[in-house]
């Protein structure tokens, strides 16, 4: 029996889910299934935005002598079964997509709605079901007003359960950022 990381060549989690994700989106127009049925759980506008730089993204290195860069944002989300639905004539329900990133890929994210249980998701945990974009491919860092500080997203992370989550899943986080943070919640 052939190991699984021979198979893939050796690529990580977060390259798998690339893949994967492609793989989708390739097989799932093909047979006439819309590529965003509920594949992606990230917000329309940033994919939007990530497949208009698809062409142009470029990655910056991180200097060596310096730990990750930690950026957190959060924007407005109606999920995608909502937009279209106008309730008795009321303005749409709109929620909150929270992302943490450590330095280019995503390490948690968090969706918040009005009426409905908070998700909440950790890279290394749920890898399938979170934004698969890098930080440049999103377009945050243009976004205007998307960027937050670190303690808004620690108290709305902290306020829906974060901590809990975090506990439960220990040894599956693949951000050292994330294990850190969580030692020193205790």
């Amino acid at each position: 029996m052939v190991p699984e990381k021979e198979l893939l060549g050796g690529y990580g989690s977060r390259k798998r889910t690339v893949m994967w994700r492609q793989f989708q989106k390739r097989n799932y127009v093909l047979v006439g299934i819309p590529a965003a049925a509920g594949v992606s759980s990230t917000p329309i506008g940033v994919t939007r935005k990530a497949s208009q730089l698809a062409t142009t993204a470029s990655s910056k290195k991180s200097s060596s002598g310096k730990g990750t860069e930690q950026r957190f944002f959060r924007i407005p989300f109606i999920r995608p079964n909502d937009q279209n639905r106008d309730t008795n004539g009321d303005q749409k329900k709109k929620g909150w997509w929270y992302a943490h990133f450590d330095d280019k890929w995503i390490a948690r994210q968090m969706e918040i709605h009005p009426n409905k249980e908070s998700v909440l998701l950790v890279a290394g945990v749920d890898d399938m079901n979170m934004c698969e974009l890098s930080l440049d491919e999103t377009g945050l860092t243009t976004k205007k007003g998307a960027e937050i500080l670190e303690s808004d997203f620690e108290q709305e992370w902290l306020a829906h359960g974060g901590r809990e989550y975090l506990k439960s899943h220990f040894g599956q986080i693949s951000s050292k950022y994330v294990v850190q943070l969580l030692q020193n919640y205790r």
